[in-house]
């Protein structure tokens, strides 16, 4: 993360914190800032390099594991994808099925442009959270 500092021009962070408040979504950022091609390449290899960490660690933690805990993830980790499309079956139905006018859409699109940020910044502190436990729980394993 440190090799993206000073990355971005003012003009740049000034959009890329603009498009945060907004709530805009990731890809919405990114096109925000509108990255030079030198810029694009510097993300990307930064991209690929916490992947790369990320998969690592994932990796060790699994090692940790045992085939029963691992077969389980594996089920969690399908149960997951399944709500994920439940769910939005689900907001599909109700949002026909609420016959809602312009003036509520818009409403609720600004109530959730107000809360996504917040959300995200919890689910990212809580992310962060359990990072921090399981490598303390990593580190007294290996002793």
């Amino acid at each position: 993360m440190k090799e993206l500092q000073g990355l971005l021009t003012d003009d740049q962070k000034k959009a890329r914190a603009d498009a945060l408040k907004a709530g805009k979504k990731r890809r919405e950022v990114l096109e925000a800032i509108k990255l030079t091609d030198d810029q694009k390449e510097k993300v990307q290899a930064v991209g690929k390099d916490v992947a790369a960490i990320v998969r690592d660690e994932m990796e060790k933690i699994r090692d940790v594991l045992s085939e029963e805990q691992k077969a389980k993830l594996l089920e969690l980790k399908d149960e997951r994808k399944e709500r994920i499309r439940d769910r939005m079956a689900c907001r599909i139905a109700n949002l026909k099925d609420l016959d809602l006018t312009d003036e509520q859409k818009t409403k609720i699109a600004d109530i959730r442009k107000e809360y996504r940020p917040k959300v995200q910044e919890a689910g990212n502190k809580l992310r962060a959270t359990v990072r921090e436990e399981v490598e303390a729980i990593l580190a007294v394993i290996k002793g």
